[in-house]
């Protein structure tokens, strides 16, 4: 692809945006309607609409929010500003610069570069595909980390009572054992023979 100074060429990036949408709350108007209880159904006072007022995401218009995040392919079309051309004994290597805006510019390598814009959507759908996968991959990983840290803790507290359970066993039957002998005890002075009694001796 040998591009000169000046002409048009399409890009394209992908990015993780969300929607701008109409708040769910107010339905756009920032504002809610509260009614004490009791109240007739047509009093009430306005108020200012927490949801799109205090947690807008990206969007800075009341009314109006920002949800239903995902990836999605940005194309954009470009003029060739300027090309460098580098030698090396491997050949040559041209970089491009294109104006983003009038005081602003990006570098361009030819991988970038796309001569329609029906090849940059293309590629682009091919990022976000991409990119869908990674985070898909991501987000199993993330699912069995929790898991195996929530079976190790099953596993962990399932030793613990297992562990108690025994030593409440051992108590158990030592308590038996000391009421065993308790029993006996008292089953034996109940049946031991009363102490001989000796008549007291006369004084002659």
């Amino acid at each position: 692809m040998n591009l000169k100074q000046g002409d048009l060429v399409w890009t394209v990036g992908v990015s993780w945006t969300g929607d701008i949408i109409t708040c769910p709350v107010c339905n756009g108007t920032s504002k809610v309607l509260v009614k004490p209880i009791g109240t007739a159904d047509s009093e009430g006072s306005a108020v200012v609409c927490d949801y799109c007022t205090k947690y807008p995401g990206w969007s800075e218009t009341p009314g109006r929010v920002t949800e239903e995040w995902s990836w999605k392919a940005h194309v954009r079309k470009l003029q060739i500003d300027r090309v460098i051309i580098t030698e090396d004994p491997e050949g040559q290597t041209r970089e491009y610069h294109a104006n983003v805006t009038s005081c602003s510019w990006t570098p361009l390598k030819e991988s970038e570069i796309y001569p329609t814009r029906e090849a940059a959507e293309a590629a682009g759908a091919r990022m976000v595909a991409e990119q869908n996968a990674m985070s898909e991959l991501t987000r199993r990983e993330r699912v069995d980390a929790e898991r195996k840290k929530m079976t190790w803790s099953a596993r962990y507290h399932q030793r613990q009572v297992a562990e108690l359970l025994k030593r409440v066993e051992y108590h158990d039957k030592i308590l038996g054992k000391i009421k065993e002998r308790k029993d006996e005890n008292h089953s034996d002075q109940r049946h031991a023979r009363p102490p001989r009694q000796h008549a007291p001796r006369s004084k002659r």
